[in-house]
């Protein structure tokens, strides 16, 4: 399931897609790394998504860490 991951900076955000949810916390981590307070989480159709449940997602797509 791809995800919309972003940060906000100011007024604006930044933001990109991943196509999973490993991806999408390794995306989290260089924005949180960059000194971005507030990282977000959404599926592409909007929803929020806590960081637990992606990381949940991460540890069942199975593969290497």
């Amino acid at each position: 399931m791809p995800y919309h991951v972003y940060m906000r900076s100011g007024a604006g955000a930044l933001g990109v897609i991943v196509d999973t949810a490993r991806e999408a916390l390794a995306k989290a981590a260089e924005f949180l790394e960059d000194g971005h307070r507030e990282v977000i989480f959404k599926d592409l159709i909007g929803n929020v998504l806590d960081r637990a449940a992606v990381a949940t997602s991460a540890e069942s797509e199975g593969g290497g860490p």
